[in-house]
């Protein structure tokens, strides 16, 4: 899974999840920017309604924007700061879109991967805690019994995703080519040390953020956080 496209050297330090994009390339910057609000914060930095940052993820920005090397491409940030029901909300999605599979028992396994359901294998690949995850595929599908597992599992210190500490973000990859994609990626892990970024199917996540001096709390409109 790591491979650096502009040289053709294996072992980059920024990992790429898949190896085709989904990333749409060529719309023009209204279509781009059509519903997103600007991080006030952060001038030239925009963000989906809904979106919420923590004062370190609003520090990175501030950086991130001095270090952009796509002066035609926006900064658009898709996803911040997470609540239980935020992640709940966002795997839910994400699973069924990738096969979803019927509530049951899936012991976690590698030689019984290939024959579980698309969204099974997509959670178990993904998500480091095989635990959490067969706990989850045994209550209903639905929001609120995800929330109340995920919320469990945090109530114990155990975090499913950076994004839930406030300290990863997701940024847009729209109008990005898969070149464009890397050079980002190489841009913020070798400006901003112990960051760690991940190429995914239509985002760029970065995650190992830490606190910097002038970040803020900002929630776009729509937001459902508690910071």
């Amino acid at each position: 899974p790591y491979l650096d496209i502009l040289s053709g050297r294996r072992g980059s330090r920024y990992k790429i999840e898949s190896q085709t994009s989904t990333c749409p390339v060529g719309k023009g910057s209204a279509e781009l920017l059509k519903g997103t609000v600007d991080v006030p914060s952060v001038p030239g930095v925009r963000m989906k309604p809904g979106v919420a940052l923590t004062p370190t993820i609003s520090g990175f920005l501030v950086v991130l924007r001095q270090i952009w090397p796509l002066p035609d491409v926006p900064i658009i940030i898709s996803q911040g700061f997470r609540t239980a029901r935020n992640q709940a909300t966002v795997m839910l999605y994400n699973f069924k879109r990738k096969g979803g599979g019927a509530p049951g028992d899936y012991p976690y396994a590698k030689d019984k991967l290939q024959g579980y359901p698309g969204g099974v294998r997509y959670l178990y690949g993904l998500y480091g805690n095989k635990s959490l995850m067969q706990s989850l595929l045994k209550v209903p599908q639905d929001v609120e019994s995800w929330t109340a597992i995920i919320q469990g599992f945090a109530n114990k210190g155990l975090l499913i995703s950076r994004h839930m500490s406030g300290s990863a973000v997701d940024i847009r990859c729209w109008n990005m080519t898969r070149e464009d994609q890397v050079r980002v990626a190489t841009a913020i892990e070798s400006s901003i040390p112990g960051t760690k970024v991940v190429i995914e199917d239509d985002h760029i996540h970065v995650e190992g953020l830490k606190p910097v001096e002038g970040g803020a709390t900002v929630v776009a409109p729509g937001a459902v956080a508690e910071l």
